[in-house]
């Protein structure tokens, strides 16, 4: 298949889905988000604030998940019912292969028609892998790809990835909707999955940039309380402010994150400044995961212990990203990293990997908005954190120009209008 053009509208949304309110049909649709859990990640978040912030006079959301926990489960309306897969099959269980997915398939089927469901939403290719698979072509649905998939399958499956692969498009070709967060991720999902292109929708991440502001005022965990008030005294003593560069790492610790890469990079700018003392770069891991022991022993091996800090994860970590010098987005891939708006949000300087369109979309043109480097170029990067500290004012520059991109391109509410716009559309061709 040959390169991917898609039609987009205004902010990147395809211009059917941003035409305006469509007629709304009785009563309020009653809307599942499907999620794995609630954990931390950006798709998570991204499934919470949707579900938190519908129109309740033209939908009743409901959310599904296949286990239950995670911090955005405590911080769902009341008025949102959740269903969780591992209420009625509880762990530890052995199933054979197979029985797990049609055992879910089953549940989703379940709930679906029990709950009268009109509209189902999901959110990674985990859950649409589900929901292709119970509901077919029986509910509307709508399904979301949040990462290149031609990186992402691979590394996340182990096991069936070219069944995977062939079940996936067959659930996107049959989804009421299918919606990407950048042109490179549609671009790829129309490669890998072999689907017309017109059959894929633009639609870029946003955030709460009020939200996002407002938190990141608020008090933390001990130990990032802690670190906060060792920073403002050293920025009150001028002598080793200047010396210092803090950076934030927020992110899952999983490999496409970068955060071995990460390390090498602050290991590389202790060599070159060793003798002349004149930059201690301080990193700042916000997160867990499944590589942290892994990481925790590149710590130890690159003798970094006195400038790699560990906070775990925050359900809150603004506060750490706003009191930093800038943000590091060191990944292998991404599909629109949440973190990288954050941080313009808040005035933050950001450095992030070139990893391919989406970043460059993201730093604009000449990198007016963030600095960019080679993906895993460990002397590049290191270059660039000392760039940084000889002349922060160009960074604060492009991180001005990039909180005012933010609030332009990437608010909230422009993003819920065209979400709902899609989600009664798919109901009222079905209705036809």
């Amino acid at each position: 298949m040959g390169e991917a053009v898609f039609v987009t509208g205004p902010s990147g949304v395809d211009s059917e889905a941003d035409s305006g309110h469509a007629p709304s049909v009785s009563g309020p649709l009653r809307v599942l988000a499907c999620s794995g859990s609630l954990d931390g990640g950006g798709s998570e978040r991204q499934l919470w604030q949707l579900v938190s912030r519908l129109d309740r006079q033209r939908f009743s959301p409901e959310v599904y998940l296949l286990a239950r926990r995670g911090p955005y489960l405590e911080q769902l309306p009341s008025d949102v019912p959740v269903h969780a897969f591992e209420d009625d099959y509880p762990a530890p269980r052995s199933f054979p292969p197979g029985r797990i997915t049609y055992l879910q398939s089953r549940h989703l089927r379940q709930i679906v028609r029990q709950r009268k469901i009109d509209v189902v939403y999901d959110r990674t290719f985990h859950m649409t892998l589900l929901t292709g698979w119970a509901l077919a072509s029986s509910t509307p649905r709508v399904s979301v790809i949040v990462s290149p998939p031609s990186r992402d399958v691979p590394a996340s499956e182990h096991r069936f990835v070219w069944l995977k692969r062939r079940l996936l498009a067959r659930a996107y070709r049959s989804a009421s909707a299918t919606l990407c967060v950048s042109e490179e991720v549609a671009s790829d999902a129309a490669n890998f999955y072999r689907l017309p292109p017109s059959c894929l929708q633009v639609m870029p991440n946003p955030i709460d940039v009020e939200l996002v502001r407002q938190r990141a005022t608020q008090s933390l965990a001990e130990t990032a309380e802690r670190w906060l008030h060792q920073q403002a005294s050293q920025i009150e003593s001028s002598q080793t402010a200047s010396s210092q560069i803090h950076a934030a790492l927020i992110g899952r610790f999983t490999a496409e994150k970068g955060h071995q890469f990460a390390l090498q990079v602050a290991a590389e700018v202790r060599r070159r400044t060793k003798e002349s003392a004149r930059l201690s770069l301080h990193l700042h891991l916000v997160g867990n995961g499944p590589l942290q022991s892994e990481i925790e022993q590149s710590i130890d091996r690159l003798q970094l212990q006195d400038c790699v800090h560990l906070h775990g994860y925050l359900t809150n970590p603004y506060p750490v990203l706003a009191a930093c010098d800038l943000a590091l987005v060191p990944s292998d891939y991404e599909g629109f990293p949440n973190v990288a708006l954050e941080a313009l949000a808040l005035g933050v300087p950001l450095v992030m990997t070139n990893y391919g369109a989406t970043a460059r979309h993201i730093a604009g043109l000449d990198d007016q908005r963030a600095t960019l480097i080679p993906v895993r170029d460990v002397s590049a990067a290191a270059q660039s954190i000392i760039d940084f500290q000889l002349n922060p004012q160009r960074a604060r520059e492009r991180a001005l120009a990039g909180r005012a991109w933010v609030e332009a391109e990437h608010a909230l509410a422009p993003w819920l209008d065209r979400m709902m716009n899609v989600l009664e559309r798919v109901c009222q061709r079905r209705n036809r």
